[in-house]
């Protein structure tokens, strides 16, 4: 099977792989907008010079909130961020500067695709879900991911402010839709939607307004945490009435919030399955994630991780592959 490659340069120069289990199809990228990118199936192999992920934060940083002081933030301010959790210098650079597997504007393959749209974390941003997307834009998907609310400013105070804010991001979801329907190669009528970590309570939404949504991935979702779990009235969604199938991966690595199913629970029409991740943590799920797994720079690979991380992947594919074809 064909692989994707997320390649570094290490100390010495030499390449690094960072692989993911990929498809028949090349990747494709298509920047909507700063903040909304759309990862296609383009044919095999495609042409042209891959993105790197710091094009990816690029991308991202331009639809950020302003920093401190009003600034704009840049990549140095990322950096910092990184920084401040732990990251090496070298194992930044070595990130920063890794090719991805897509091609800008690559040429789109033949056919018709089923759509995904990914809402990232509350705090999280394109290139957050860079390594979900061309993974499965590879296997014939088309995948759009916009910026959350929390990237572009919005504020959270309190468990009130949940519902509104995943409103807001299901509205975002909503629009994003409606776009991929002119996209080449979308088949607006087969829909899934993923949500990562905060991004599912949107996704839920969002599933319920839809009827060409056909199923929901949950990745580490808000929907099974303990963490606001009152945030969703019985007023605000027809339990009764919500059929949509789900699969809810989930991790219980961390005991301050340990998984609470009581809202899945109430959705008996939907078809729910459940995926507990031994061994890994919540922030596993997104790019970082398999970058710690496989980058040495970063001063934290561990094979195995890599290796949980793509059961991921490959779990959410079968999942889609049943749903949504």
């Amino acid at each position: 099977m064909p692989r994707l490659a997320l390649l570094a340069l290490g100390a010495a120069g030499v390449a690094v792989p960072l692989v993911v289990g990929g498809g028949p199809h090349g990747v494709g990228l298509r920047v909507l907008q700063p903040a909304t990118v759309v990862w296609y199936p383009a044919r095999a192999p495609a042409l042209g010079a891959p993105a790197t992920y710091q094009e990816y934060v690029q991308l991202a940083l331009r639809d950020a909130a302003p920093g401190p002081g009003g600034k704009p933030r840049t990549v140095l301010d990322y950096t910092a961020f990184l920084t401040s959790k732990g990251v090496p210098a070298a194992g930044i650079e070595t990130w920063l500067a890794a090719p991805m597997a897509a091609r800008r504007e690559a040429a789109p393959a033949a056919g018709r695709f089923p759509v995904v749209l990914i809402a990232p974390g509350f705090g999280g941003a394109v290139h957050d879900e860079a390594v979900l997307g061309e993974y499965l834009a590879s296997h014939g998907y088309v995948v759009a991911v916009q910026s959350s609310p929390g990237w572009r400013g919005l504020q959270m105070t309190s468990d009130a402010d949940v519902l509104p804010v995943a409103r807001d991001q299901a509205g975002q979801l909503g629009a994003l839709l409606d776009r991929m329907r002119t996209q080449p190669g979308a088949d607006g009528s087969r829909v899934a939607v993923i949500g990562y970590s905060f991004g599912a309570r949107a996704a839920l939404l969002l599933a319920a307004q839809r009827r060409e949504v056909r199923a929901l991935v949950s990745l580490a979702g808000g929907i099974g945490s303990s963490e606001g779990k009152g945030w969703l009235p019985p007023a605000a969604l027809d339990r009764a009435a919500f059929t949509t199938p789900i699969l809810h991966v989930y991790d219980d690595a961390d005991p301050a919030i340990p998984p609470d199913f009581s809202l899945m629970n109430s959705l008996t029409r939907s078809r729910r399955t459940m995926a507990p991740l031994p061994g890994l943590g919540h922030f596993d799920l997104i790019t970082l994630g398999l970058a710690r797994a496989r980058l040495p720079e970063m001063g934290t690979a561990v094979p195995e991780q890599g290796l949980r991380i793509e059961r991921v992947l490959e779990t959410t594919r079968a999942f889609l592959k049943e749903t949504v074809g």
